[in-house]
């Protein structure tokens, strides 16, 4: 059938978005905030936030930085317009955030940070990770 599923995420959202706009709203955009927890290393070192330096302080000084910039790369080579990643207040805790897209486009960027991105380079570089759900601002 060419009618979608009732409960297909995709196309609720564009529901959504088409009830947006015809509320009067032009652009339905969101920033995605992706956080995820680097749980442990394989290897004698656990990564961790230097302790007293507070919530995303500039420059980076926590030891995940290069992990957080190597996905930030490969973002911004698919395209994504990164906004900012740095560590969150809980240890072990990352964020990675691109600017607003439209909704549907964020939508896509979440799966394919997840599936695509995040997933092959905590691999490549021998991390555990586990995500918190999406976050949007």
């Amino acid at each position: 059938s060419s009618k979608p599923f009732i409960a297909d995420p995709r196309s609720i959202l564009k529901k959504a978005v088409s009830f947006a706009k015809n509320q009067g709203f032009d652009n339905v955009t969101f920033s995605p905030e992706l956080e995820f927890y680097l749980v442990k290393e394989h290897g004698d070192e656990k990564p961790k936030i230097v302790e007293q330096q507070g919530y995303y302080a500039p420059p980076s000084l926590d030891d995940c930085k290069s992990f957080r910039k190597t996905i930030s790369e490969h973002l911004q080579n698919c395209g994504y317009p990164l906004k900012y990643h740095h560590h969150e207040l809980g240890l072990y805790q990352h964020e990675v955030e691109i600017k607003e897209l439209p909704a549907l486009d964020a939508a896509d960027y979440c799966i394919f940070f997840n599936s695509g991105i995040f997933r092959n380079i905590s691999t490549d570089k021998a991390y555990g990770t586990v995500h918190e759900r999406h976050k949007y601002a």
